[in-house]
């Protein structure tokens, strides 16, 4: 079942964006500096930045540091971007380009990480972001901003990040709308700083990931270029073991609210274009240590952890070995092992009487 929505989120626990908060130390970048993106766009020593262009949304439940962005009039799943503190938000059906940082957040209903775009910088799209305007059509009517956006997500959505992967896992695929598909996926988690919750999921096709998968390791740091979209993830109802309640059919039997519609969720996720790449000195602004320090969590919790796991892949080979080596060791037949008396007796007599 697609859920039932206005275009936004309708309750709180549909919003698990609003959990996360923006660092203090993340402010709004000038234009010389949203322009320059290989200084200014890095998190935790690491690249990330994303451009985004839509239609401002909000309305008067929205938190005052958050926006919605629009890709179409008529979806009920825009990008929710939270605003560095103190940050003015833009009227209402401005079509804009964004220029915003990417964290990790974690969903405190099911502990899922899920990425959050931070707005950084506002500005015009350009003329391959968005369509120019006509005089006929201003003459004759009064401009839709959605009639501008371009119907592609190559100049309109881009993500691009570089991290240490943490973890990775096969899940199965949800479109859009929040309905699974038969189709397998891959989840890279990427960590930018000192935060263990801070982790971003990047999604990739389980056809390019699972010969990716192979090369890539914990604490390998990987480039990511994608795109950002939300899913809608219907909420059903649960029963006092947390498993979902089935119906008659044996469907799983969905949440409503006051009005009767189906309770959602609203999950962001970044899509990956292709095969995550390696990561260049120039996407690690620490790899020149005139610029920024190796920071501390590197090798207190990454490289540790690295030499904990080859440490324990050691012991598991040595282990592997020596169970080999006792399946290959010859065994005694049980005819020879369980001899009688009188059969000990009669080998023995016949060896003295060899010798």
């Amino acid at each position: 079942m697609i859920p039932e929505t206005d275009g936004k989120p309708q309750n709180n626990t549909a919003k698990p964006h609003n959990s996360a908060t923006v660092p203090k130390t993340m402010r709004m970048l000038s234009a010389a500096q949203a322009h320059n993106p290989m200084k200014t766009g890095f998190h935790g020593g690491f690249m990330n930045v994303s451009f985004q262009v839509g239609v401002v949304d909000y309305d008067d439940d929205t938190p005052p540091n958050q926006i919605y962005l629009r890709k179409t009039k008529d979806k009920p799943n825009p990008l929710p971007i939270l605003l560095p503190n103190g940050t003015r938000r833009p009227p209402k059906n401005t079509l804009t380009k964004i220029t915003c940082s990417v964290l990790g957040g974690t969903d405190p209903a099911t502990g899922a990480n899920y990425p959050i775009l931070v707005g950084r910088h506002f500005e015009v799209p350009n003329v391959l972001e968005a369509k120019t305007r006509r005089v006929t059509e201003l003459l004759e009517k009064q401009a839709d901003p959605y009639e501008m956006l371009i119907k592609q997500t190559k100049n309109g959505n881009e993500v691009h990040l570089t991290g240490v992967c943490v973890k990775h896992s096969i899940m199965a695929r949800r479109r859009r709308d929040g309905t699974i598909s038969d189709d397998k996926c891959i989840v890279f988690g990427l960590r930018q700083d000192s935060d263990k919750d801070h982790i971003i999921p990047v999604i990739c096709d389980r056809s390019l990931a699972m010969s990716a998968k192979k090369n890539i390791r914990f604490g390998d740091i990987m480039t990511v270029k994608g795109e950002f979209h939300v899913s809608v993830v219907p909420i059903y109802q649960v029963d006092e073991t947390g498993k979902n309640k089935l119906d008659g059919a044996g469907a799983p039997i969905p949440e409503l609210d006051e009005k009767g519609k189906v309770k959602v969720r609203y999950m962001p996720y970044i899509h990956l274009h292709g095969y995550p790449g390696v990561a260049l000195n120039e996407h690690i602004l620490f790899s020149d240590p005139t610029k920024m320090p190796v920071p501390a969590w590197i090798v207190d919790d990454i490289a540790q952890e690295i030499d904990l796991r080859s440490q324990m892949a050691v012991r598991r080979s040595a282990t592997q070995t020596e169970r080999q080596e006792e399946d290959s060791t010859p065994q005694v037949p049980s005819s020879q092992a369980s001899l009688s008396t009188s059969q000990y007796v009669a080998t023995g007599s016949s060896l003295a009487e060899g010798l």
